[in-house]
């Protein structure tokens, strides 16, 4: 992906809670023209493109945790998709 979290030219208030960027091109997080309503426990792969929020903070993952962290996620998403092809779905 190009960014992870991006304010879309939107401008306004954005609350974010538990949220991880895995190191996407332009950035995890791009929210430069919003103001940051709750910002908790937001973390980023990525040093460069960041731009928080107007009273945001975002954490940067120990380097050293990212390869760990990055297995998990992917066994996860792995494991989503298993879940999901494994049963019938019907359109209501």
């Amino acid at each position: 992906m190009s960014k992870g979290f991006g304010e879309n030219n939107g401008a306004g208030t954005i609350k974010l809670i538990n949220n991880i960027g895995l190191g996407n091109v332009k950035g995890d997080y791009v929210l430069d023209l919003m103001k940051a309503g709750t910002f908790t426990n937001d973390q980023s792969f990525a040093v460069k493109g960041n731009k928080a929020s107007e009273g945001g903070n975002i954490m940067i993952v120990d380097a050293g945790k990212q390869a760990t962290i990055r297995a998990k996620v992917e066994k996860a998403i792995a494991n989503m998709r298993q879940e999901l092809s494994a049963k019938k779905f019907q359109h209501i």
